[in-house]
């Protein structure tokens, strides 16, 4: 997370792609994938972004998580209005 908001996001997706290998549990696994995400819609590469952002809302709708899927579904809509 700290590479992510020192705008190193080649660097912050190469240390959540390690987390997601220690995620404990799905909420962990939701907000790893979600961060995933918010790493490729900066580097504007969308698709991947989208991609990630459905799984994390997956994650978050199958744990009855409505606040973290709120969130993650604007993040979505940011993607898609770029």
């Amino acid at each position: 997370y700290v590479y992510d908001r020192m705008e190193q996001y080649q660097e912050a997706l190469r240390y959540y792609e390690k987390a997601r290998m220690y995620a404990a549990d799905s909420a962990t696994m939701g907000l790893v994938l979600g961060k995933i995400g918010i790493a490729y819609d900066e580097l504007q590469l969308y698709d991947s972004a989208i991609y990630y952002n459905s799984l994390a809302i997956l994650y978050f709708e199958n744990l009855g998580m409505k606040s973290n899927q709120s969130l993650w579904l604007s993040n979505l809509g940011n993607t898609y209005s770029k």
